[in-house]
């Protein structure tokens, strides 16, 4: 009599076995990711082999802040004829107003972390000679600091969201507070909503350019020197001459075209700049060596 052992396939997990709820998850992660271009999904190599165990952080969902954000948007167009809204915005301001150092504070510490992030990945990958191994894949050099980038944004995407959504909920009151003082709202309602519309705006992208800008200035630090701390000394240096410059720049007593200019278009352009430029930099660095 012969006994028949159950085969290998019979005692394999069955899809229908996993738990549904990680089944759901997984499937939606990749679903996200694939929103994302190559370079920043976290089932990019490059990008899963720098985030490690943070590779489980979700993704940035938009949709409700977006909503939120065209919500006030509406408000300060209602409020051109009907500047009696303005009043009910204005007893909240003095909440923003406390609250907004600690959000500036949780930005700045998440761009901090980004620069570094990004500037020790470059030079680990200088330091162990692993770049030439990289290149030897299909990805291209653009691809691979693109991919750095990345996974230093996504190792501090939570506090990047708890940014986001202090700006979406408390930045209106100190824009009518602000630009209230700079236009007459009886005199010119239509320049003072313009100018808050587009702050909110400016603002929101800010907040997504900036820390690519930044990881853009670690990655070109981290090509230029072979030292981490002095890289980072230099990847600081250039930040902290970046936002010097930002704000120093709205003390200027100018006309309120030139502050719009300064307040809004400068912040949104500057970062665009400084990342191509970093970007450019970086890779002739590294073709250089």
């Amino acid at each position: 009599m012969t006994v028949q052992l159950p085969s290998r396939e019979a005692n394999a997990p069955k899809p229908s076995a996993i738990d549904p709820v990680l089944l759901r998850i997984m499937q939606g992660t990749r679903q996200m990711d694939h929103r994302l271009p190559e370079w920043a999904r976290r089932s990019n190599p490059i990008v899963r082999r720098q985030l490690g165990v943070y590779w489980k952080t979700l993704p940035l969902e938009m949709g409700f802040w977006l909503k939120l954000l065209l919500a006030q948007g509406a408000l300060v167009i209602l409020a051109v004829p009907f500047p009696i809204i303005y009043s009910l915005i204005m007893p909240v301001v003095t909440v923003s107003v406390i609250l907004m150092p600690l959000a500036f504070a949780i930005y700045a510490q998440a761009l901090l972390q980004v620069t570094l992030q990004a500037s020790d990945a470059m030079v680990e990958e200088r330091r162990n000679h692993t770049l030439p191994l990289l290149l030897l894949t299909p990805y291209t050099l653009d691809h691979i600091m693109f991919s750095k980038i990345a996974a230093s944004i996504w190792r501090q995407l939570d506090n990047l969201s708890l940014v986001i959504a202090a700006h979406v909920l408390m930045s209106m009151p100190v824009l009518v507070l602000q630009y209230a003082g700079l236009f007459s709202m009886g005199e010119s309602p239509v320049l003072t909503a313009l100018a808050i519309l587009l702050a909110l705006a400016g603002n929101l992208v800010r907040l997504l350019t900036e820390p690519m800008m930044v990881g853009a200035i670690g990655v070109a630090a981290g090509a230029a020197v072979p030292q981490r701390s002095v890289a980072n000394i230099a990847a600081l240096s250039m930040l902290i001459a970046y936002f010097l410059f930002v704000n120093l720049i709205r003390l200027l007593d100018v006309s309120w075209g030139m502050r719009l200019l300064v307040d809004i278009l400068i912040p949104l352009v500057l970062p665009l700049v400084v990342t191509c430029v970093s970007l450019k930099l970086s890779a002739w660095l590294l073709r250089r060596d």
